[in-house]
């Protein structure tokens, strides 16, 4: 989520904690809650006590962690992405070439196991 100066919350994590100031590497749970506040990444408060020892946040571990998640989450969403725009353009390109060979909707959908409408949004678009 982008906060007012444009940046998102990994960069204002990132800002306060991966090593541009000390104090922020090893801090007071209270300290955490408005660092966490401040950067706009509530979903971080559940994570607190995974990295709590001696009445501390390590924010370093567990700022480091969350953004690898985030990360593979992102390309996790990313790469299945593509692949459904990957498979609905072959289908696209397979119901266009059976409709311009004349072939039934019955048999298109059959044969491309396709719905009715890809059929006619291929009709529709254009052959």
């Amino acid at each position: 989520m982008a906060v007012a100066d444009g940046r998102n919350s990994l960069q204002n994590l990132d800002e306060y904690t991966l090593g541009r100031d000390l104090y922020y590497k090893s801090m007071q749970e209270d300290a955490f809650d408005v660092a966490v506040h401040y950067a706009n990444a509530a979903d971080l408060i559940g994570t607190k006590g995974y990295y709590r020892k001696d009445g501390k946040v390590d924010m370093c571990t567990g700022i480091k962690e969350w953004i690898a998640d985030e990360r593979a989450e992102g390309k996790a969403e990313g790469k299945a992405e593509g692949r459904a725009e990957g498979i609905d353009e072959k289908t696209r390109s397979v119901v266009a070439n059976m409709i311009r060979r004349g072939m039934s909707d019955a048999d298109i959908r059959g044969l491309a196991e396709c719905g009715q409408e890809m059929i006619d949004k291929v009709r529709k678009d254009g052959i």
